[in-house]
């Protein structure tokens, strides 16, 4: 919906697993 809203989640997921980061698809779509 927003673009801060997918930076967060992104964020979020790099920090949770910051040792092997995967882009999900579902944050793209």
């Amino acid at each position: 919906m927003s673009g801060k809203m997918e930076a967060k989640i992104i964020a979020a997921l790099s920090n949770n697993n910051h040792r092997r980061w995967v882009p999900l698809p579902v944050i793209s779509v």
